[in-house]
């Protein structure tokens, strides 16, 4: 970010997932064998599950290898990276935060370890790292740290020590530090110190710095200093290329630190705020990001600029390239001839500049920040891309730390493609399913066949009361791999055997190319595996489009979260207003819950929500089986919205005595929008469920408006392996012939419901009598 001194839905009706119509609380319907109704940790619509919670980010030739969030870390938001290797080859990732910095082995990048966290007094917004030896200095801006510098020597052995906190001369804080290795140097940008320039300290007694001069012609918000290579008048001297906020590009002459001297400064087309660059290799093309071109409109998307700094005295402006999304560019780096690049929304891009530095490929990115790519300041702040290994880190402002593999990106992409020639089946028959892939030879490489497989994880999981739920006739929660069977025509046959009913499955699929290139789908497996519950049908424990009263209750004034003075919650047919919605979710009713109905021709606020909240809690369900489902279209718009203000959505397992929040809505929504909760995320399934929304204006009045419509709660349930086997246990005996006779003559909305319907028909007969006695005794 610049320095502070310088800175400036559409209609739905949740029964064409299910093609019936709900007449009653609860039925079923039979699964085909692959379904729309989404996976378990379904984001972005049907995105495979991904790490962290069910995130997941979408990638092109990038790996991701594994993520720590900023819980983890605890010290605030996320900023800076920077790496070191250990001489034993060990690889560490430097971190900075709002409220410190941390260490993070990433050797096995798959298992990184938070190695030492060191809080800082205070938080800001920026903080920057870098490494010279074995010794890590780090600074913040806007806050009086002055220049820490650590030791690294022991990080083998988990250990890293504070050496000193550097403050000579007054010096508090700075924007940013560079370093030149060859010399000892530490640069820091933006520093406190007289003019916010460039300040040289001597370090090379790292306990004991010395500053040595400083460069005071310009603000400096970043630099990268490097030892001039070319014969002529500069070889062998010291340059600074200066990031110069307003000025542009200042390129400077800091081998005499008492006497620093600009050689150019280029003020390029469309200057707004000069932000931060590198040089190549070979010290003859500069790549650079303007901060605030993209946010001021100066250019319409992501835009890098290319100079010739081949002559120091007259650099030259050659042009741009662009990765085509609105997003911010923040800090770039290069290695051998490739960009890698955090541009905050749009997360880290790569582009190969070998062949064409102004019209380079964009070979490889994955986006840190789904939730959009606009001109904002979240999402990516910095990558290192130096390990010896090649793993690369990107640090998130709002996601953590991000360890990541570009090696797709760098060979010219997979060697292979995948597609699924009947889909992605989300629900998997505990009878065991096939799923065909078509896997095809790319880039260049050929894949060899001999080498695809598939593997799944199964997920132990509850009965609801703590117990197993179901036959584990295999091992659970490790993996399993099976080889595919190649079918022809780049066809292949991928098959799950028996599954324990009700778990969550998650499995991935593997190939390599016949030179040894591996490559997965998901791109980022194992890490992030595709989800399927193991299941034949969907039960309808609940489906309500409000258009009759199902026993919903609306909290009574003066009870507990019920104490707004207007807008409590009720069943009507809505009345348009600014913030209002003017009609149901639906394509074929009219009601929906709305917060204080109001008047045709009234005004916005005349009878929103105000005061304080109020509670619409559902009609008890009985969520007992596995894989519980809520969708629900909500709407939530207002204006001068406060903090506590909001939708706040929670569920109980116990009627309503206790009550888990799993989602806070204080944005507005763009209209009627769907939300869905899988249960066992956040409970233990039980017949006692509840779901509760709660509508608040909790501080300063605001405008304050809110909708339920559409509600729908499913449980996914598997039908008996062995015919007669009422309960599904393995065997045929006297509690399947009891479950017959104690339901005996009773029928069900659909088929399924009953457990004595044990041939699936929708009633409890002789047929079903007859089936358990025809096989009574037997067992699987």
């Amino acid at each position: 970010m610049p320095s502070p001194i310088r800175a400036v839905s559409p209609p739905r009706s949740w029964l064409s997932l299910v093609a019936i119509v709900c007449l009653g609380s609860s039925h079923s319907l039979a699964l085909p064998p692959v379904d729309d109704l989404g996976p378990r940790h379904d984001k972005g619509g049907g995105a495979p599950s991904g790490p962290a919670g069910g995130e997941s980010y979408e990638a092109m030739n990038i790996v991701l290898k594994s993520r720590i969030s900023l819980q983890e870390f605890d010290l605030g938001m996320g900023a800076d990276c920077w790496g070191y290797t250990s001489p034993s080859g060990r690889e560490y990732a430097i971190m900075t935060f709002t409220d410190g910095l941390a260490f993070v082995e990433v050797t096995d990048p798959a298992s990184p370890v938070i190695v030492a966290r060191f809080p800082t007094n205070g938080s800001s917004l920026w903080a920057d790292a870098k490494v010279i030896g074995d010794k890590c200095y780090f600074i913040k801006d806007r806050l009086d740290t002055g220049l820490h510098v650590y030791d690294m020597g022991q990080i083998d052995a988990g250990v890293v020590t504070k050496v000193t906190e550097f403050r000579a001369s007054g010096l508090q804080w700075a924007h940013n530090i560079a370093t030149n290795e060859a010399t000892n140097f530490v640069y820091l940008c933006g520093a406190n110190l007289p003019s916010d320039g460039l300040v040289a300290i001597d370090v090379s007694n790292p306990a004991q710095p010395v500053i040595a001069g400083s460069y005071n012609q310009s603000y400096v918000h970043d630099a990268h200093v490097v030892t001039w290579p070319h014969p002529g008048p500069w070889q062998g001297r010291e340059i600074a290329f200066c990031a110069a906020a307003d000025n542009g590009i200042d390129i400077v002459d800091v081998t005499n630190k008492s006497s620093m001297t600009r050689l150019a400064r280029l003020a390029y087309p469309g200057l707004r705020y000069s932000h931060q660059l590198w040089v190549d290799v070979e010290r003859r093309i500069l790549f650079h990001n303007d901060e605030l071109d993209e946010l001021g409109g100066v250019v319409p998307t992501t835009t890098t600029r290319v100079f010739d700094v081949s002559s120091l005295t007259s650099p030259a402006f050659l042009g741009s390239f662009t990765a085509g999304l609105p997003a911010i560019d923040h800090n770039l780096y290069i290695r051998d001839g490739f960009v890698y690049q955090a541009n905050y929304r749009s997360g880290m891009r790569v582009f190969d500049t070998r062949a064409d530095f102004l019209n380079p490929p964009e070979v490889g990115w994955i986006d840190t920040f789904p939730e959009d790519d606009a001109a904002a300041f979240d999402g990516a702040w910095s990558v290192f891309p130096y390990f010896p290994s090649g793993t690369v880190l990107i640090s998130d402002i709002n996601r953590g730390l991000f360890v990541v593999d570009p090696t797709l990106a760098l060979i010219g992409g997979s060697p292979a493609s995948f597609a699924f020639v009947d889909g992605m089946p989300d629900n998997l028959p505990q009878r065991g399913a096939e799923i065909r892939v078509r896997i095809q030879s790319q880039n260049g490489r050929t894949v060899d066949p001999a080498t695809a497989t598939l593997t799944y994880h199964i997920h132990p999981g509850d009965d609801g009361h703590g117990g197993d739920h179901g036959r584990h006739d295999h091992p659970v929660g490790h993996y399993t791999t099976l080889p595919l069977e190649p079918l022809g025509n780049d066809d292949y046959l991928g098959r799950f055997p028996a599954l324990p009913c009700g778990e969550l499955v998650h499995y991935y699929f593997t190939v390599e190319s016949t030179d040894g290139v591996r490559v997965n789908w998901p791109l980022a497996a194992p890490l992030e595996k595709h989800p399927a519950d193991v299941a034949d049908r969907v039960r309808v424990e609940l489906d309500d489009d409000f258009e009759i009263d199902r026993g919903w209750t609306v909290g009574a004034p003066g009870t507990p979260g019920n104490n707004a003075t207007t807008g409590r919650w009720e069943r009507a047919i809505p009345v348009p207003t600014q913030f209002a919605p003017g009609e149901d979710a639906s394509d074929d009713g009219q009601f929906a819950f709305v917060t204080g109905n109001g008047v045709p021709g009234g005004a916005a606020g005349a009878n929103d929500v105000d005061g304080g909240s109020t509670t619409l809690v559902s009609p008890r369900i009985d969520g007992r089986e596995a894989n519980g489902r809520v969708r629900v279209m909500l709407w939530f718009k207002g204006q001068t919205l406060d903090t506590g203000d909001g939708l706040f959505v929670s569920l109980s397992n116990d009627d309503g005595a206790t009550w888990t929040l799993v989602e806070s809505i204080t944005s507005p929504l763009p209209g009627w929008t769907a939300r869905e909760y899988a249960i066992e995320d956040h409970l233990m399934r039980s017949e006692t469920m509840r779901v509760r929304f709660v509508a608040a204006d909790a501080n300063i009045p605001s405008l304050v408006e809110a909708g339920v419509d559409e509600f729908l709660y499913t449980t996914k349930v598997c039908d008996p392996l062995l015919p007669g086997d009422a309960n599904n246990d393995g065997t045929v005996n006297f509690a399947d012939l009891n479950a017959v006779l104690s339901s005996f003559g009773e029928a069900g909305f659909m088929p399924g419901l009953l457990q004595g319907d044990v041939n699936n028909d929708g009633v409890v007969n002789f047929a079903d009598l007859n089936e358990v006695l025809s096989n009574f005794g037997l067992s699987r």
